[in-house]
């Protein structure tokens, strides 16, 4: 394969250990290109055209705007092989679940949760569009791989984030590569969270969003009905956005409240918290008394036991990832067992329990056949499930 430089560019995320160490994992997945590739971590987003060139002179040079992203082995490849197909082509991008790009959105039609999963997925992309490429009018930077010399033309002192546009007024055109697929975390804290919100009753007027993110399921509610919406949010980055949103806003964790909000709340949203705590059981024990009665609790978990983490148990497999099931900054894991479990004991009722079911992939469907051979007793719906919602109240 020809010589390739990796540009890591700057993300504006907060420093984390922990997310550190989800995050080299998907830079090895760029890196391990062969002996050709170099990688080079940008320090500063305002860096240059000028400046990018003076760092490598490989004639093939990818720029990463999301360093959370997981790509397949081969992923250069395949775009490199697009610039030398089609001469003028000055960049090529891949596919993803999530683009700004529309011509650039592939839909998984499985849920995978590890990266074997993905790779699975993305060698099932492969197949079915191998050597399709399309030309498009703009690629969605969070990878775009560019042909130096495309690179060379521009103004030296042309910033890199503004290349994609740049180069569109050169002459030079942009191909999509759709049997490249590499898989994107995006920015989840900006979710609206539809399946949860489609479980706050309509007669709510004051709520309590627990791990609110950004607002958005708040903000959504806000415009549905007319409700006050409290958040409670201890990611600081986070909280002040949520502030536009929402009505009070506690930059805070939630065991450090000391407020009386006794029988204050007619619905209160724990969506994907319980998990990145040290003491749900405290959590719940907390809250309880905030609820009026036959208020909802709204909950949503991953259930770690999806098939995709079992069958990476059997095989000694535990990896972090940056979301998922196997995010890094996950603490406690739950089955729908475990969850009904700990709000019968914290003093909860369970109302509903939904198990989320999405399609599996052939791996999924042989995995869960060869277990139901062994005549070991299974739970299937846990096994199909990703992830769980439940709606409970506080028990009188």
């Amino acid at each position: 394969m020809p010589e390739l430089a990796v540009f890591i560019l700057p993300n504006p995320r907060p420093p984390s250990p922990a997310r550190d160490m989800a995050t080299a994992t998907c830079r090895e997945s760029l890196f391990g290109q062969g002996p050709g590739t170099i990688l080079h971590q940008v320090a500063s987003a305002g860096v240059t055209v000028g400046e990018i060139l003076q760092m490598d002179h490989r004639p093939y040079l990818a720029l990463v705007w999301d360093d959370e992203l997981l790509a397949p082995p081969g992923w250069a490849e395949g775009l490199i092989a697009v610039l030398q197909a089609v001469p003028g082509v000055a960049a090529v991008g891949p596919v993803s679940c999530l683009a700004e790009i529309p011509e650039q959105i592939c839909s998984p039609v499985v849920s995978y949760q590890t990266r074997w999963g993905f790779l699975d997925f993305a060698a099932q992309v492969d197949q079915s569009a191998a050597g399709r490429s399309t030309p498009v009018s703009g690629l969605d930077p969070f990878l775009i791989l560019y042909r130096r010399r495309a690179l060379a033309a521009l103004p030296i002192s042309t910033p890199v984030a503004q290349i994609p546009y740049a180069i569109s007024l050169t002459g030079w055109t942009f191909y999509l590569a759709g049997g490249v697929y590499v898989h994107r975390s995006g920015d989840h804290h900006a979710f609206v969270r539809p399946e949860l919100a489609a479980l706050v009753p309509n007669s709510a007027k004051i709520i309590l969003d627990i791990g609110c993110a950004k607002g958005a399921l708040g903000h959504y509610l806000k415009e549905r009905q007319d409700v006050y919406v409290v958040g409670v949010e201890a990611n600081e980055h986070l909280a002040g956005p949520a502030k536009d949103y929402l009505d009070e806003v506690w930059p805070t964790k939630l065991e450090d409240l000391t407020e009386d909000w006794t029988d204050r709340y007619d619905c209160i949203i724990l969506g994907d918290v319980l998990e990145h705590m040290v003491d749900p059981w405290a959590a719940l024990n907390l809250v309880r008394p905030w609820l009026r009665p036959e208020a909802p609790l709204i909950l949503s978990l991953p259930n770690v036991g999806y098939w995709e983490i079992v069958a990476g148990l059997l095989a000694g497999q535990w990896e972090y990832l940056p979301l998922g099931i196997m995010d890094v900054t996950h603490l406690r894991f739950f089955t729908a067992a475990t969850i009904t479990t700990i709000l019968n004991d914290c003093g909860f009722r369970i109302e509903r329990l939904t198990r989320q079911q999405v399609p599996l992939s052939l791996a999924g469907e042989r995995f869960i056949d060869t277990l139901a051979q062994t005549g070991q007793e299974l739970d299937p719906m846990s096994l199909c499930s990703p992830s769980l919602t439940v709606v409970a109240k506080r028990r009188e």
